[in-house]
């Protein structure tokens, strides 16, 4: 992964809203564009991502269509994140794609790391973070290289197959997230293929393997689920790609969000 800019940060404590004030050590991350800065872990610290409600898990105020957060090793490998996406959600409650690890929650060891806010508009994203010792507000102004896409789409009843393709390009140090969420009117779930492949291929000709995925299903008229697959830097060859979404309906009206976000 490109190394970025060294830019060392004075932890501070700020004052939380009244309406988040609990968890008393959560992580705050601000800014209007994708930046990185370093971050340094004095004790163990348990980042809690996954899960629903802001007391479990990440939360994000995002004025563009994705807001979220990385953390890389020194080594550029990924220890922690998670992302949230316009579309992605349960009954209001955002559902944040969590990688690094765990689905709900990943303990990093004390040690120094490098800390990016993922966002393409104004943002606060908030992660619960035991271990910190009281709450921070970080402000990163680092360059970052990260790219994002959000698409919808709507699959009306007798219209069997819509496919989006995004183009992206990716490097050896690349991190790719592929994410897609639907919701229909009826009490029919179709069938979905997520993947990452070569410009003009098909998923099932020219799709790339070794993604790590998870879906998580919801109840009909508001999601039928989020399906996401994990790229980590290293695991892609270096090349031109399209993320392919597919999705085939069953005969009920459907919405779908397709999102595709590359970290490096």
């Amino acid at each position: 992964m490109r190394r970025l800019a060294v830019l060392l940060v004075l932890l501070g404590l700020t004052g939380l809203p009244a309406a988040w004030a609990s968890p008393a050590e959560v992580l705050v991350l601000r800014g209007v564009a994708s930046r990185s800065m370093n971050l340094v872990l004095r004790r163990p610290t348990t980042f809690e991502v996954g899960g629903l409600g802001p007391a479990r898990a990440m939360s994000a105020r995002m004025g563009g269509t994705f807001a979220g957060f990385v953390v890389h090793r020194a080594d550029g490998s990924v220890a922690v994140g998670g992302v949230v996406a316009a579309g992605f959600s349960v009954d209001s409650d955002q559902v944040p794609m969590v990688f690094g690890g765990g689905f709900d929650a990943v303990r990093l060891p004390a040690g120094r790391y490098r800390v990016t806010l993922l966002a393409n508009g104004p943002s606060e994203v908030r992660v619960p973070a035991k271990g910190l010792g009281r709450s921070v507000t970080l402000l990163p102004r680092g360059r970052a290289d990260v790219r994002g896409e959000l698409v919808r789409q709507t699959l009306p009843m007798g219209v069997p197959t819509a496919v989006s393709r995004i183009p992206m390009t990716v490097t050896l140090g690349s991190m790719v997230v592929l994410a897609s969420a639907q919701s229909y009117s009826a009490g029919v779930v179709s069938a979905d293929d997520v993947c990452l492949a070569r410009p003009g291929s098909q998923c099932a000709t020219g799709g790339v393997s070794g993604g790590t995925g998870v879906v998580v299903a919801g109840a009909p008229g508001r999601l039928a689920s989020i399906q996401a697959l994990y790229f980590y830097p290293g695991q892609t060859p270096a090349a031109s790609y399209e993320a392919v979404f597919v999705s085939t309906g069953a005969g009920a009206a459907e919405r779908l969000v397709s999102f595709a976000l590359r970290i490096g």
